[in-house]
């Protein structure tokens, strides 16, 4: 493999949902790869086949695979997909092939991406014979994953039956045969757990299934004269990687994957731990890919602030991480939103440093319909206790800026934090130290109209808390430790719960031009 990346930009083709066909072979090469040539960006992972059954966006030859047609459509966004796909095909045009190309003449990295298991259901999907034909091979009800029962009506596959495991392997040998790609990609976390009926008898069946495709991507590179790259998106902690039966540390050590991108689930994280993963790298080809990035969050953000992706990113480069990876950043496009400029920020720390950054602690995203799987262990929500003396609760997160030089140098704007509590009156003695220094005096207090999800409506005393950290001596470059105790409680109040549910650190500096 060429040299390593540094920055992965995973494109999942959903654009192929909101563009209206015909797509030309010039605009499908943009949507793929286009939009990210002349960034940071020097890897691209593209998901080439359908949501749910996996079927390939390419005419293959697989067995069964193919999509099929089904006369009649229920959702516009299925019907964009397979028309711009058909209108091309029935035109002799491969645009995946000249995708390739132009990345590759962009000195751009390109790997063909497969979700393992994914059961967007059907407004995403495009079925193809193989699980139209096999209804014995779902898993539907049966399965043991922490999500639960998705309640769709793909209900994804069941990977301890060999047939499964050899249709998904010969789809992996055919993309990275039929295309000159760089690597190849499962992605673990659509949908996390959701491979097996039970998840204890599937751990060593996956790790089995994974020395087999490391065999078969060999192969395939040895017979182009060049090798391929084989790359996991998996869970942000190593525990989390286990409770869905991915034996991830065992992978490394045997120098089955040659990186591995630890993330979260549905949220964006700016305090995720990567050392666990470094650690199992160390002394092997193994690189750590920190990707913080998803739809949702942090907290009530419906989507990531750019400052919040700042600041998660130079927090994943001062621990040590190879490289950065975003994870579903089309939707700023979807939205009309444009954050382009994180593409020319986000690969380096130098071209983070002194630019506005938003540190977070929060709980991840919930959906009311079904049990949540989270990417890693949140700190909050945290219900507090009343609790008149003692020591409270320790709330740890990291801060990478060096925010003394940029006060020294006159950029330093303001730094700002903010604690969002549930459930707070007049009557409530609550305590929050900072490093160990109280936070004393009255903070500025502003009610929270909006709804903090999971939790209680507006109505339910939200509150933000927000003090003025822009003095010297409060923020260390590292970790930083925020206590919290709620010293006395209304005691008019029987139920309701007392909950710090976010926790923020804005950090904002006098513009300069961007470096780099």
């Amino acid at each position: 493999m060429e040299k390593p990346p540094r920055f992965f930009y995973n494109n999942d083709g959903s654009f192929l949902f909101r563009n209206s066909p015909p797509l030309s072979p010039e605009d499908f090469v943009f949507e793929a790869v286009g939009r990210v040539i002349g960034t940071q960006v020097d890897a691209v992972i593209c998901h080439m086949f359908g949501f749910g059954p996996a079927t390939p966006l390419y005419p293959t030859e697989v067995p069964e695979a193919r999509g099929i047609d089904c006369g009649q459509i229920d959702f516009v966004s299925v019907w964009r997909q397979q028309e711009i796909m058909k209108g091309l095909w029935a035109k002799g045009q491969d645009p995946w092939k000249q995708a390739v190309e132009a990345a590759h003449s962009a000195g751009v990295q390109y790997w063909a991406g497969m979700r393992f298991n994914d059961v967007h259901g059907e407004r995403f999907g495009w079925p193809n014979a193989f699980s139209t034909n096999h209804p014995e091979y779902e898993l539907g009800e049966r399965c043991s994953s922490p999500e639960g029962r998705l309640g769709k009506t793909y209900e994804g596959l069941n990977f301890a039956i060999p047939g499964v495991r050899a249709h998904r392997l010969a789809l992996a040998e055919e993309v990275c045969t039929r295309y000159d790609v760089d690597g190849f990609e499962w992605d673990f976390l659509r949908k996390p757990g959701h491979h097996f009926l039970d998840i204890e008898y599937g751990r060593s069946i996956l790790t089995d299934y994974v020395r087999e495709a490391r065999n078969v991507l060999q192969q395939a590179g040895e017979r182009r004269g060049r090798p391929l790259g084989f790359g996991i998106r998996v869970p942000g902690t190593p525990e989390k990687c286990r409770q869905i039966g991915l034996e991830v540390e065992t992978w490394i050590r045997e120098g089955l994957v040659d990186y591995v991108s630890p993330s979260p689930y549905w949220d964006t994280a700016t305090d995720l731990p990567f050392e666990s993963f470094l650690a199992m790298a160390e002394g092997t080809d193994c690189r750590v890919y920190a990707c913080t990035s998803e739809w949702v969050g942090p907290g009530h953000h419906s989507l990531p602030p750019a400052s919040a992706l700042r600041g998660g990113t130079l927090n994943a480069w001062r621990q040590g991480v190879d490289g950065i990876y975003v994870f579903n950043f089309h939707h700023y496009a979807r939205d009309n939103i444009d954050e382009s400029v994180l593409l020319h920020q986000l690969g380096s720390p130098a071209t983070l440093e002194f630019q506005d950054k938003l540190f977070v602690i929060s709980g991840g995203y919930r959906r009311q319909e079904i049990p949540a799987f989270d990417g890693f262990e949140h700190q909050l929500p945290l219900v507090l206790k009343e609790q008149p003396s003692g020591p409270g609760n320790i709330l740890r997160f990291l801060v990478s800026d060096d925010l003394e030089s940029g006060a020294e140098r006159g950029i330093l704007e303001a730094v700002t934090l903010e604690l969002i509590v549930v459930g707070l009156t007049p009557e409530d003695v609550f305590e929050a130290r900072f490093n160990g220094k109280a936070l004393s005096g009255t903070p500025s207090l502003q009610p929270l109209h909006h709804k903090v999800w999971p939790g209680p409506n507006a109505n339910q005393g939200n509150y933000v808390r927000r003090y003025d950290l822009g003095g010297a001596g409060w923020i260390k470059q590292g970790w930083n430790e925020v206590e919290v105790a709620l010293r006395r409680r209304n005691p008019k109040l029987r139920t309701c719960d007392f909950v710090v549910h976010d926790l923020s650190l804005e950090v904002k500096y006098r513009i300069l031009p961007m470096r780099g």
